[in-house]
């Protein structure tokens, strides 16, 4: 398989706990492949290791789904959506008030997104917090419904 990318903001973990503290994990998500993207599906499976209060991978397994043309429009269209041409040079070296900086902050803790997906999502909201949780929310949901 070719290098591929994340979609971060499409990723999802769930854990449950088993018998004799044995964990389940699983990690799903959209990554960006060379002309398309595909979802995916890694499960894991934990044991405790009791002498090192730590736990070892026991399975590990992980599905490749080639996604549907529809949902590939959908995460085009997304408004989070990085480019892969973006830098992060190019938003770290633009000067931010302090106050713009708080706001990228803020929008970071709620969303928990990395600094410069919080400024391109603020950019797109024109620097309105409501409307940038507003954008955030709305996608975050087109993802998930379309992985249900």
């Amino acid at each position: 398989m070719e290098d591929t990318k994340h979609v971060s903001h499409s990723l999802c973990i769930d854990t449950s706990t088993l018998a004799d503290n044995f964990v389940t994990a699983v990690l799903s998500g959209v990554m960006d492949c060379p002309g398309e993207y595909r979802t995916f599906s890694r499960s894991f499976v934990l044991a405790p290791v009791p002498e090192t209060s730590s736990y070892i991978i026991t399975n590990d397994q992980l599905s490749v789904i080639r996604t549907d043309p529809d949902i590939s429009k959908k995460i085009e269209q997304a408004p989070l959506a990085v480019p892969p041409a973006a830098s992060t040079s190019t938003a770290s070296a633009h000067q931010f008030t302090p106050e713009q900086e708080a706001l990228i902050g803020r929008v970071g803790v709620a969303t928990k997104m990395n600094r410069d997906a919080c400024i391109q999502l603020l950019s797109a909201a024109q620097g309105n917090y409501d409307q940038a949780i507003e954008r955030f929310t709305a996608r975050k949901e087109a993802v998930v419904s379309t992985q249900s």
